[in-house]
């Protein structure tokens, strides 16, 4: 019996850390921005723990942003938890542009309890983060339709 046990808690421990893994591993996919030509490439976080670390830890970006998929909408709070760059945050409902805050500073040495927390002013379904200009530099305004590449 104790044998059996043991093997079951190795199988759970050996399941639950594939799992942890593959939460971990972000997928890429392109968005087209209205009034743009070309897609852009971003980092898609979907699971607890991607949404949670999101772009914290990260020197700099290798894609053009990361894209958060909420499961239900809601006045997604963001913070600047572990940040090193600066970012413009785009909240979106089903693709339109609901709320934008533009050139996030990180905060350094900041206890996350007392990071500061950005919200938008609707419910919203979707996030995205993109360096701090690049709003502006792609014409991102309230209103915007920004898309899934097909």
């Amino acid at each position: 019996m104790k044998k059996y046990s043991f093997i079951l808690i190795i199988v759970f421990l050996l399941s639950f850390g594939v799992l942890m893994f593959f939460q971990k591993k972000l997928s890429v996919s392109h968005l087209f921005i209205q009034g743009t030509n070309n897609p852009i490439e971003v980092y898609v976080a979907k699971s607890m723990p991607q949404i949670y670390k999101g772009l914290g830890g990260k020197k700099s970006l290798d894609k053009d942003g990361m894209l958060f998929v909420f499961n239900k909408k809601d006045k997604h709070g963001i913070v600047m938890r572990d940040m090193h760059f600066a970012i413009d945050i785009i909240w979106l409902d089903h693709g339109e542009v609901i709320d934008i805050a533009k050139n996030i500073q990180p905060e350094p040495n900041v206890l996350p309890q007392d990071l500061k927390k950005y919200f938008p002013r609707n419910e919203v379904n979707l996030v995205l983060e993109l360096p701090a200009g690049k709003a502006d530099q792609y014409g991102i305004k309230i209103g915007t339709k920004i898309d899934l590449v097909k």
